[in-house]
């Protein structure tokens, strides 16, 4: 059964109020809404499969999701799998787009 999780926060940029809501269906998909001042600016779905990021520091970390449970979203890295909570998993990945962080980390690569 789909379960949602709704997640408040404030993101600096702008001074607007950004809120983020998941809802997570165990073994099949997780969605992941963005909302800025309570109006809807995003909705993705992810599923079992799909690349997503579980980390960044100069670089994006991505892999794909091995699992979804009612309370965690589990990501294959390279040496073991990253186990993400909602909260972190919708502020990570609601405008992830693997293509364009390949590229970017191509770049930044080329710099390192």
């Amino acid at each position: 059964m789909a379960r949602p999780n709704a997640i408040n926060m404030f993101e600096s940029h702008g001074g607007a109020h950004v809120r983020y809501r998941t809802t997570l269906s165990a073994k099949n998909h997780v969605i992941v809404e963005r909302f800025e001042n309570d109006v809807v600016i995003s909705i993705r779905l992810f599923k079992v499969g799909d690349y997503v990021e579980y980390d960044s520091y100069n670089l994006s970390y991505y892999g794909p999701i091995t699992s979804i449970s009612d309370k965690i979203i589990t990501v294959q890295s390279p040496c073991q799998k990253k186990r993400m909570k909602p909260e972190t998993f919708a502020w990570r990945n609601w405008n992830f787009n693997v293509d364009v962080v390949r590229r970017k980390n191509s770049e930044i690569t080329a710099y390192l």
